[in-house]
């Protein structure tokens, strides 16, 4: 095997496989980062508001799971109301801080 290839084992589907090429090939040379830009892109990732909307996103996500749950027969009406409540005073918290 080449020094530049990865061997994907036996599982790969070799009809689609290439060779993983790092930036001495040209691809990927060009890209230069300054410390302004990565800045930036720290200051973003780690900012509250993305958190935030992480979280967010995750309580909807429970909310959705919670609702089909329900529909399905596997949750009594208060059990869902309950979790529901609980979820619903989570994401206004959240939203609130």
């Amino acid at each position: 095997m080449a020094a530049d290839t990865v061997d994907l084992g036996s599982q790969a589907n070799l009809s689609q496989s290439k060779p993983i090429r790092g930036p001495r090939h040209g691809r990927g040379a060009a890209v230069r980062l300054d410390d302004a830009t990565v800045a930036a892109v720290v200051t973003t990732l780690g900012s509250r508001a993305r958190r935030v909307a992480i979280e967010r996103d995750r309580i909807d996500r429970q909310r959705r799971e919670l609702a089909l749950e329900h529909a399905a027969g596997n949750l009594d009406d208060a059990a869902y109301l309950a979790q529901s409540a609980t979820l619903r005073a989570q994401r206004h918290a959240l939203v609130a801080e």
